[in-house]
């Protein structure tokens, strides 16, 4: 899964509890120093709470898709 800039966003697991259960918007994406190429450095903002994780505690999340009428 490769996260891009705009992605929306939820926590997978127990990090960061303060923002668990909220979406947010990838802000930037950094390759991790300590984690090799394996994982990528996400910068996230949860409503106004800024927070740099690993994209492997990151789910992405698909807008809900609006459903047209087909009759006229």
């Amino acid at each position: 899964m490769q996260l891009t800039a705009g992605d929306r966003v939820r926590i997978r697991g127990l990090v960061q509890s303060d923002c668990f259960g909220l979406t947010g918007t990838v802000l930037e994406i950094q390759p991790s120093a300590l984690f090799g190429p394996r994982a990528q450095r996400c910068k996230v903002d949860f409503s106004g709470r800024i927070r740099r994780l690993l994209d492997v505690h990151l789910v992405r999340i698909e807008e809900p898709r609006r459903v047209r009428s087909s009759a006229a």
